[in-house]
């Protein structure tokens, strides 16, 4: 079966080549769709019986991953100016708004929403009081506006730490710590059009630091699940990189070729290209495990490259003839490959059947791209991209005579007169490599 897989794809390499660079690119155009989490994903099932709970408690109290909370802890925030300052940064972080994408009257148009629904703290609070007059309790702001001396601040500082309602939740008695809630919209701040919002309000933030010099502090869970989704996507190119910088040195160590470790980029970076292509395809958002997908397929790829290219050079040795190496390399190391690829998208298939939405979808996408890489990627792109350069020199395949040597049988060649000897001997096999350096020619001989 082998044999003739290795005459289809010698016969239709262009084609599968041409065939394989255009998934590429549909699959490259389909990266670009792929979403992050912006949420911290469950590992719990959804019918789990506390993860029930937790969505009936939600929906009765709704849920608390709405405010950023901004805090201080400064006696000084209570001098006029300082307090002033205080309340334009509640008023300018109301003010917030992203760009968000609507289709109106069938045409998709760029409008402003605004991303804070209000803001609670000391300059932005509210007491109830009793209107007997309607028989009811009623809230009114407290304050009429901004205080215009010192004495109408202290005033209402004074009736502000006179409510115990709001001790531990807007100040510390025994302390001079005070907050700021900015309550967001939950919709809006849990999906790609929160924009920049995190970064505006941080500026904010700073830029009240640097007038008044009082250090504020900012923390809540929308700020920290922003600060999260930044790092998974600062890291996913990060370690994408880095894996495939040390995968680059590796093979040019072990192979002594540029040729050989760009071909080995060009299919593995395809690799990663066709993974993010898929997860785009599903509709997967990108989470702190599907983050770990790129650098997963290249760890896959590079010994998928290794052994092909490892079994080239040796089969080369043997007779110097590049079509029959590269029909030997698809028999022989594809057979072996495709198995242990199959046993590594097996391994992978095995978190479908867990009943976590995370890591069935981590399931899918690495068992998927673990079984397709190695007949999508890295034999058409081998056999294509080596049936069209020139055969390999002696610096490339030196490391396949060390395995050469242990073998039985050995190929004879003619001698060149004028070209460098270099002799091997072992056990079974004596032989001598010709190399002309001149022509980058080289034959071998007994």
């Amino acid at each position: 079966m082998w044999a003739s897989i290795a005459a289809f794809i010698l016969r239709n390499r262009v084609l599968l080549g041409v065939i394989t660079l255009l998934l590429t690119a549909w699959m490259g155009w389909e990266a670009r769709k792929v979403r992050m989490s912006y949420k911290f994903s469950g590992v719990l099932p959804q019918d789990d019986s506390t993860y029930v709970q937790y969505q009936r408690f939600i929906k009765q109290f709704s849920e608390d991953g709405n405010v950023v909370v901004v805090g201080l802890d400064d006696s000084e925030i209570w001098e006029l100016q300082n307090f002033k300052a205080w309340k334009d940064l509640g008023d300018e972080l109301k003010q917030i708004t992203v760009p968000v994408d609507t289709l109106i009257n069938g045409q998709l148009q760029s409008i402003q929403k605004n991303v804070v629904d209000s803001v609670f703290s000391v300059a932005h609070c509210y007491e109830m009081y009793a209107d007997t007059t309607e028989q009811k309790f009623k809230f009114r702001k407290i304050g009429s506006g901004t205080p215009g001396s010192q004495l109408e601040l202290d005033s209402l500082h004074e009736r502000i730490t006179s409510l115990p309602f709001y001790d531990g939740l807007l100040y510390k008695s025994k302390s001079e710590a005070t907050l700021m809630m900015v309550f967001v919209n939950a919709q809006l701040f849990n999906s790609e059009n929160r924009g920049n919002a995190v970064e505006q309000i941080v500026e904010k933030t700073n830029s009240f630091t640097n007038h008044t010099r009082i250090d504020t502090y900012v923390s809540g869970l929308p700020f920290i699940r922003t600060q999260m989704t930044t790092k998974v996507k600062a890291e996913l190119k990060f370690f994408t990189l880095l894996s495939l910088l040390v995968s680059a040195v590796l093979l040019f160590i072990f192979f002594r070729s540029i040729r050989a470790v760009l071909v080995c980029m060009l299919i593995i970076g395809i690799g990663v290209v066709v993974s993010m292509g898929t997860i785009a395809m599903f509709d997967y958002p990108i989470t702190m495990l599907m983050g770990l997908i790129p650098p997963l397929m290249i760890v896959i790829g590079v010994p998928n490259c290794i052994y092909l290219l490892t079994k080239y050079h040796q089969e080369f040795i043997r007779h110097g003839n590049k079509m029959r190496a590269m029909s030997r390399v698809i028999q022989k190391v594809g057979e072996a490959a495709f198995m242990i690829n199959a046993t590594t998208a097996v391994g992978f298939a095995t978190f479908i059947f867990v009943e976590s939405d995370l890591l069935k979808q981590f399931g899918v996408i690495s068992a998927l791209n673990a079984y397709v890489f190695h007949f999508v990627d890295s034999l058409p792109h081998f056999v294509l991209l080596y049936s069209c350069a020139e055969g390999p020199t002696f610096k490339a395949f030196r490391h396949a005579l060390v395995v050469c040597l242990f073998r039985e049988t050995c190929s004879c060649h003619y001698q060149k007169p004028k070209c460098h000897l270099h002799y091997y001997h072992s056990d079974h096999c004596s032989f001598y490599v010709c190399h002309d350096h001149g022509k980058n020619n080289w034959e071998h001989c007994r």
